[in-house]
């Protein structure tokens, strides 16, 4: 369906020659266009609360909560610039109504009472202004936060690279290496006793004198008793070398002890152990920031306006107000600390809040949805719930965010001091 927008135009032009019977239906139209983006600009509102509930409790990456916020900001953006051309649309409607009524000499005024819905539309973009800045805020942080992903990304992948040169290193030489059982050329090249057989066969079967084959007797039977002296000469040495071995072994370790090892075999030395110790240190740092900074994400953000929706029948603990804020959402005393003062002082109860016996108080058995959070998806920051039970209004928790901050600064400087921070 295409949008006359020309016919509109026109329409517009000659509305100070209408008369006031024609006026009304636009006046009613330009009402509903109010309505509906009254009706989006709530939607926005309510998605973005929600949208702080499902961080709180979600393990979204970085790029996810851009996405999402992204699409918030816009349609935040687009429900204010329509209701606010609409709130104009109406206001000069309205005046040309009563200038046309005048021409005609009606002292009638149209029954839409004007005041009304500016009152109701200034309402709704004020709230708007409010979402508006505060997605931004929370675009902003999203977006350094994965600013840091991608360079703790390259981070890791250098130390993985000089992780493997590293072992590439350290690995096991000599004696338990694959180069232990690489095969010399010279080994390779067998010699063959078949060829020495056939020279000492063919010297055989040469004819020889009865002189020569007497010495060759006589060399033959030499080389064998010779041989024979010498086996039993190793097997002797053999033995005796064995005995001593044994009498050592029992000297040093007792009997049925093995023998000891060979002093020649590689040992880890010193300098190694101390950077083993090191790198041990390390690798728990770094996954102690890991954790800090994924429990960081999920660190709750308290909800700080001076206008609260469904908040008609409340009254504010802090600054007495009726109808405008919730207790948590008082922009007066904002700090969780400083309200714990505060109700320390006036003696108000720390689970409801008001001016009541806290051993009698209802409410004393209820936990706090901050402390919640932390317990389930963070427990490395479990040292920020307080051991007392109280109203989530006194929670501190949403004011560590600069604590903990400073402390992941911190620990990065000691683990890459080279980048900038």
């Amino acid at each position: 369906m295409t949008n006359n927008y020309k016919g509109e135009l026109e329409k517009l032009s000659k509305l100070h020659e209408a008369i006031p019977s024609e006026v009304t239906p636009e006046l009613r139209k330009a009402v509903g266009n109010i309505q509906r983006y009254i009706k989006v600009a709530y939607a926005v509102s309510n998605n973005w609360t929600h949208h702080l509930l499902q961080h709180a409790c979600s393990e979204s990456g970085a790029g996810e909560q851009i996405l999402l916020l992204g699409r918030l900001l816009r349609s935040a953006s687009c429900a204010k610039a329509e209701l606010l051309d609409a709130s104009k649309q109406l206001a000069l409607l309205y005046s040309i109504t009563i200038l046309v009524q005048e021409k005609q000499s009606k002292s009638e005024t149209p029954e839409l009472k004007n005041e009304n819905v500016q009152n109701k539309v200034e309402k709704t973009l004020k709230m708007l202004d409010s979402n508006i800045e505060e997605i931004e805020l929370e675009m902003t942080r999203v977006e350094k936060i994965l600013n840091e992903e991608k360079a703790c990304s390259a981070e890791i992948k250098k130390m993985l690279k000089c992780m493997e040169k590293k072992v590439t290193e350290i690995a096991p030489q000599g004696r338990y290496s694959d180069t232990a059982y690489e095969i010399e050329p010279a080994e390779m090249s067998l010699d063959i006793p078949g060829n020495t057989e056939e020279e000492e066969d063919s010297k055989r079967t040469e004819p020889q004198s009865d002189d020569e084959n007497l010495a060759w007797l006589i060399e033959e039977s030499g080389e064998g008793d010779e041989h024979t002296i010498e086996q039993n000469l190793l097997s002797i040495d053999d033995e005796t070398e064995t005995k001593e071995r044994e009498m050592a072994n029992n000297e040093v370790g007792g009997c049925g002890q093995e023998p000891m090892e060979d002093e020649s075999l590689p040992t880890p030395n010193e300098p190694i152990q101390k950077r083993t110790e090191q790198e041990e240190d390390r690798w728990k740092m770094e996954d102690e920031l890991e954790k800090l900074e994924h429990s960081f994400n999920y660190l709750p953000k308290r909800k700080i306006q001076e206008f609260t929706k469904n908040a008609a029948f409340s009254r504010c603990s802090f600054c007495g107000q009726q109808g405008k804020h919730f207790s948590d959402s008082c922009p007066r005393i904002t700090r969780g600390f400083d309200r714990w003062d505060f109700i320390e002082d006036n003696g108000l109860c720390r689970h409801c809040l008001e001016d009541c016996s806290q051993k009698g108080c209802s409410n004393r058995s209820d936990s706090c949805w901050y402390c919640e959070v932390i317990l389930k998806k963070a427990p490395i920051l479990r040292s920020l719930v307080p051991q007392k039970y109280h109203h989530r209004a006194l929670c501190p928790i949403p004011d560590s965010k600069p604590e903990i901050a400073a402390r992941i600064k911190k620990m990065k400087k000691k683990l890459f001091p080279s980048r900038p921070y």
